[in-house]
């Protein structure tokens, strides 16, 4: 999808924020808009039990979760934070509450888990995919049809 669309064959497709930040770093104009909910990832670190160094190990967790490290993280590995401003997942999650769209974690929440197995999802899924494989040309037949 990101290739297609970064070579102009289509003009939308479903991306994460990640490949949104990577599409505008090739020059592509990309928006990410949340729809009706925001799906928001957490991260963990953890401290391998019996680390050669385990303070160590602790203090890289404690800066990987600080602001400087949430730099870091976005600059190395185009990961983005939605604690701390200067980053994507911030920018995103501030307009989602602009927008008063709800940030729920997928994991977390069984009634958003449950969307993805309804025959309304299914019909979903597959009208964006016909949109997406033809690059909205079944839509524009369609319009001239029922004229």
């Amino acid at each position: 999808m990101q290739a297609r669309y970064l070579l102009s064959e289509i003009s939308f497709c479903i991306l994460g924020s990640q490949l949104v930040m990577s599409a505008r770093a090739k020059g592509m104009p990309a928006e990410f808009q949340a729809l009706d909910f925001a799906d928001v990832s957490n991260y963990s670190l953890a401290v391998r039990k019996g680390a050669r160094h385990p303070n160590a190990a602790k203090l890289v967790g404690v800066f990987l979760a600080s602001p400087a490290g949430a730099k870091f993280t976005v600059e190395e590995s185009g990961e983005g934070n939605l604690y701390y401003p200067g980053n994507f997942e911030h920018d995103i999650s501030m307009q989602n509450k602009k927008q008063g769209i709800r940030e729920v974690h997928t994991t977390r929440d069984p009634k958003i888990l449950e969307i993805y197995f309804t025959k309304d999802f299914e019909r979903l899924r597959k009208e964006v995919k016909i949109v997406l494989d033809t690059g909205g040309k079944f839509l524009q037949s369609k319009k001239k049809k029922t004229k």
